[in-house]
């Protein structure tokens, strides 16, 4: 039994140690890197699909309308924008899961390298951390402007969405 227990704890010890290998590290980031741009491209080519459709629908919107007036120019809006904004928050939210494992990997790095003195690849290093700290604001705020849009239920979204306008429009209410 002792022994079983002996190769677990070595193959343990063995795996952790080539996981943390910096070839390996140096690889995922790259592809981390690469997944962040592509979801950047198509949240991109997403936020101009979804402002034009915004846009016009708030043209159509009026803010003095009745409650059930609301509610239809919500509807209409709420089944234009449903499918676009809920790919946008699943993009946003694999967005910040990558920006995790990108600091994950960064910190593992930058200690490896800065043991080698290794100049360029501090740097890169540098230019990735700054590029994630301005995206992560950006893909936080995708997640709260979209939140209603979470689900795929036009209900629910509705719902949300009539909330979010009443709220709004109570602290300009005055009787």
């Amino acid at each position: 039994m002792a022994g079983w227990w002996k190769r677990v704890k070595e193959k343990a010890r063995t795996e952790m140690t080539s996981s943390s290998d910096y070839k390996s590290d140096e690889s995922a980031l790259d592809r981390y890197a690469r997944r962040l741009s592509e979801v950047e491209e198509e949240l991109a080519e997403l936020g101009k699909f979804l402002e034009e459709l915004d846009e016009s629908a708030n043209e159509r919107f009026d803010p003095s309308a009745s409650e059930q007036e609301t509610y239809t120019q919500v509807t209409e809006k709420v089944y234009n924008l449903r499918i676009p904004a809920f790919c946008a928050i699943k993009l946003a939210e694999e967005g910040l899961a990558l920006l995790n494992l990108i600091a994950v990997r960064i910190a593992s790095l930058r200690s490896i390298y800065e043991q080698s003195t290794s100049s360029p690849k501090l740097q890169k290093l540098a230019d990735l951390k700054n590029h994630v700290d301005e995206v992560e604001p950006i893909l936080r705020k995708t997640l709260d402007d979209l939140a209603p849009y979470s689900t795929l239920d036009a209900r629910k979204i509705i719902e949300s969405v009539c909330q979010r306008i009443t709220t709004a429009r109570k602290p300009g209410d005055k009787g």
